[in-house]
């Protein structure tokens, strides 16, 4: 990392580890920072699907399965208070992780006293169990207030034992030996310390019609036997099967696996989310009618097996629309546009922060991209030709300028970069000198993949067209890719993938912030673009893994957005009424937003989810979807908002209807509309993204059709 300097940040992590550098963005970090509302560690709930989990002091506390959603119009949340706890009799103090990954985490408690004795609790998503290990302590599961069991009280011997609290759910716990436990109103309490491991399953809850308590109790008693000890990732690709055909990436993941009776029965019991059930291959969706799990993403369903094989489809987009620009008078309007805009968009003096700023820069190599693409067309003029390749040099002039003073640590460019030693990445110049979070938290860690995303494209625009600047600034380059998209494992300075969920499907944005509803993500879209900058820096570095990488988190950041923000009517994962909105605008792990962090009009709330649009967009913006969407984004027209919020739902529009969105963008004579706002697009790149839209087929008399319904807007 030639020319960057290194700091260490005066905010260290908040509970002891044993890794570094720190998965910052995981989905389970939010447990080991420092809560910003009550400013204690390990106090916000954390969804592991099916179960919501706090990491305390004195053990874990426990949200099962089962509890009832609240489901509004513009948000879906689930209860928020506890059932159990499960802790020891002896008592706990100190607890650390002892071991974690991109996958999971392990904890370990160890007594209040300072005496022998352990607890751990190893946490991965999609496991129907809760599991525990004790070492030498007496396990005591506590019921919290308002959560008394009223069956199956007294004093039993055995391995397995089943309770009922007064909300009518059933629960099973099951320990590796044989144990007495005696269960009142309060508490399971073990009679003696106890070395060995505790599951426990919900069986039954009035809240999950779908899941029947003799169809679970059957499934779980034949596979409760092996469970998870931790799980890993790794990636492999297919070939193209044929001509027209573009690779499969493949994500494998992988379980460890320990057998409670030593003779390992069974298989090992997991629950699959519905994108899994989208692109798995191997193994199989387990045959279990009446074991079906309602959770805040959708159902979850069961897979027997410790390999899991998820195959992605890689899209082949470079650096053009596929389509081309093949309207001739839309052609010449591009033209004409890029050759305004290459000298004086008022991004050619890009914003000096980390967003803002490396949004005009991307917008700068788009347009030299486009410049590109349109001077060397067989149809364009020779006279345009040669002004459109001045405009991208001239524009690479600029790139080089802004690019190379981002890229290394320049105490005279605040957006500029500096490795943190504290957890392992590159932050602001800025943040690092003053000690302060600026710029939607960067040194936080928040909206790495926006920020770098952005600044990595530009670069990769500016290097395809000048290998000698590529050749001098690699290794920067690629410290932008290893800091939010790292393809090594093995790093000694950024973690694996930073931003990537890889069992949720899709990137987190948030950081180090341990927030009430933990992680979230609110643009999917410029979550892609992210990605896609990584394959294009691989392909103008000539490194075929590279590109591969970035494609395969690109497919991947696809289908998480289609599954989980996108909500056509084909889908089943929210319900009503807020799948009437037909978009989410923040994910977060704990709850479901029809919102934005800046804006609640519609325009905001479904345009965010579109920018930037350029060629990978057409991945990620099905038809279905934005004929749908379209109608509600453009319901509500505020004079007020930045311009930009117009344009968006009418660039998206472009999907299904590319002539209507012709004639709302090519009408607007104000050069400032085009700037001063979320990643506002050049006129000439807007112009570009719509005329590429333009083919014979480009609207379906069923997109039309529902382009007209507004009737399908959200009830309030």
């Amino acid at each position: 990392m030639d020319g960057t300097t290194t700091v260490r940040l005066e905010r260290a992590p908040s509970m002891p580890s044993r890794f570094f550098p720190f998965p910052t963005n995981s989905w389970w970090s939010t447990w080991t920072h420092v809560s910003q509302y009550t400013l204690k560690m390990g106090e916000e709930l954390v969804a592991m699907h099916p179960w919501r989990v706090k990491v305390l002091p004195l053990g874990i506390e426990l949200i099962p399965p089962g509890t009832q959603f609240v489901s509004q119009w513009n948000f879906i949340i689930s209860s928020g208070s506890p059932y159990l706890r499960v802790t020891a009799a002896e008592g706990l103090g100190s607890r650390n992780v002892s071991a974690g990954n991109e996958m999971g985490v392990t904890f370990e408690w160890n007594r209040a006293d300072g005496a022998v004795g352990s607890m751990q609790s190893i946490m991965l998503q999609g496991c129907p169990f809760v599991n525990v290990r004790y070492n030498g302590l007496t396990p005591v599961v506590t019921q919290l207030p308002n959560a008394a069991l009223i069956d199956e009280l007294g004093t039993f011997t055995g391995r397995t034992f089943k309770v009922m609290n007064n909300a009518g759910m059933r629960f099973k716990y099951y320990f590796s030996s044989q144990v007495t436990a005696t269960i009142t109103a309060s508490s399971l309490r073990l009679a003696s310390p106890f070395t060995g491991v505790m599951r426990i399953a919900l069986l039954a809850s009035d809240y999950l019609p779908q899941l029947s308590a003799a169809s679970a109790e059957q499934l779980y008693d034949a596979n409760v036997d092996i469970y998870p000890t931790a799980a890993t990732t790794s990636f492999g690709y297919k070939s193209a099967s044929g001509s027209g055909s573009s690779e499969t990436g493949i994500l494998r993941i992988s379980f460890n696996t320990a057998s409670m009776s030593g003779s390992y029965q069974g298989q090992l019991l997991m629950l699959s989310m519905p994108h899994h059930r989208t692109h798995l291959i191997y193994p199989n969706i387990a045959d279990a009618s009446g074991v079906t799990i309602a959770d805040l993403r959708g159902s979850l369903t069961p897979v027997l097996g410790s390999d899991w094989y998820l195959a992605y489809q890689l899209p082949n987009i470079a650096w053009n629309a596929p389509n081309g620009v093949s309207n001739a008078t839309m052609r010449s309007a591009v033209i004409a546009a890029l050759k305004t805009d290459a000298s004086s968009w008022q991004g050619r003096a890009p914003a000096a922060d980390a967003y803002f700023g490396a949004s005009d820069l991307a917008a700068l190599g788009r347009m030299a991209v486009i410049a590109d693409e349109l001077s060397a067309a067989a149809t364009t003029t020779a006279t345009d030709a040669n002004d459109l390749r001045a405009v991208a040099s001239s524009l690479r002039t600029l790139l080089r300028n802004h690019v190379s003073a981002r890229i290394v640590t320049n105490p005279g460019v605040e957006a500029s970069l500096v490795y943190d030693t504290t957890w392992g990445g590159l932050i602001l110049y800025r943040d690092a000198s003053t000690h302060t979070s600026n710029y939607f938290g960067n040194s936080e860690y928040n909206d790495h993949h926006y920020h770098y995303g952005y600044l990595l494209y530009a670069a990769a625009a500016l290097a395809k067209g000048d290998p000698t600047w590529l050749a001098t600034r690699k290794d920067s380059l690629l410290a932008l890719v290893r800091d939010y998209a790292n393809p090594r494992r093995d790093d000694p300075w950024f973690p694996l993938a930073r931003m990537m969920d890889w069992w949720g499907g899709h990137s987190w944005a948030s950081g180090i912030l341990a927030m009430g509803d933990s992680k979230n993500q609110e643009s999917t879209s410029e979550a892609v673009n992210s990605y896609y900058a990584v394959s294009l820096l691989g392909r103008v570095l000539g490194d075929p893994d590279l590109t591969r990488w970035g494609q395969l988190l690109t497919a991947i950041e696809v289908s998480g957005a289609q599954h989980y923000w996108q909500i056509p009517s084909s889908s089943s994962v929210y319900p009503a009424p807020f799948r009437d909105n037909k978009v989410v605008g923040v994910l977060w792990n704990g709850k479901v937003d029809y919102a934005t962090w800046f804006g609640s009009n519609p325009s905001q709330i479904h345009g965010i989810q579109c920018i930037p649009f350029t060629p990978i967009s057409e991945v990620l913006l099905q038809q279905g979807w934005v004929a749908e969407s379209y109608p509600i984004a453009s319901s509500r027209p505020d004079p007020q908002l930045p311009p930009c919020w117009t344009q968006f739902p009418a660039l998206a529009r472009a999907v299904v209807d590319p002539d209507a969105a012709w004639s709302s963008i090519i009408s607007i004579s104000s050069p400032s509309a085009f700037y001063g706002a979320w990643a506002a697009h050049p006129k000439s790149v807007e112009l570009y993204w719509i005329a590429s839209r333009k083919t014979s087929g480009s609207q379906t008399s069923a997109s039309r059709r529902l382009l007209q319904q507004p009737s399908r807007l959200p009830k309030k």
